[in-house]
């Protein structure tokens, strides 16, 4: 599965690649903390706070990070804002509901699996990982893969962008030339 950044002017070597990977993965990681943030901290508003039903807390809370993943993956982690955002998010949608069995099955089988004498949370994480990196991360490339024209049009702004900087840039270089 080609990348969205690099739909158009893949990486020209194998450190590039790494590079880009690694780039992605880090913004990934800062997209889900604040989702992490965000899911807790509603849920302890919402049950705390206000006096929600801790499962109403949960379904607002997990909702609102669902919502800010999907959007902050879409615009900063894949940087595919240029993709339909509607076959986007019923692709996120359907990859998130089986990200969910995965990470309860993969709970269930760990909590069997693992010492009694550990905590309930490591094996929650645990599942939470496996069904991170095994399944939803790498399918994530796909649902927000760009088609070839969206792509084109994501570089065109791109070139536009850096166009307009660099004059810019000249105009101001040019009036710091000029006498007053």
């Amino acid at each position: 599965m080609a990348d969205p950044e690099t739909t158009v002017t893949p990486p020209t070597s194998r450190g590039a690649w790494l590079l880009d990977h690694v780039k992605r993965i880090g913004r990934s990681g800062v997209v889900g903390a604040a989702c992490v943030t965000i899911d807790l901290s509603m849920l302890y508003v919402g049950a705390k706070l206000l006096g929600l039903p801790p499962w109403l807390a949960k379904a607002l809370s997990f909702g609102t990070a669902s919502v800010v993943q999907f959007l902050g993956s879409r615009e900063f982690t894949f940087r595919a804002s240029e993709g339909r955002m509607s076959r986007q998010a019923i692709y996120y949608l359907i990859v998130e509901v089986l990200a969910f069995g995965l990470n309860i099955v993969s709970f269930f089988f760990l909590q069997r699996s693992l010492p009694k004498s550990w905590p309930m949370w490591l094996p929650a994480m645990l599942a939470g990982a496996i069904s991170f990196w095994l399944f939803t991360y790498p399918i994530w490339h796909w649902v927000f893969k760009l088609t070839p024209e969206e792509a084109a049009r994501q570089e065109q702004r791109k070139l536009e962008a850096a166009k307009a900087k660099l004059e810019a840039s000249a105009a101001v270089s040019e009036g710091a030339r000029s006498p007053r």
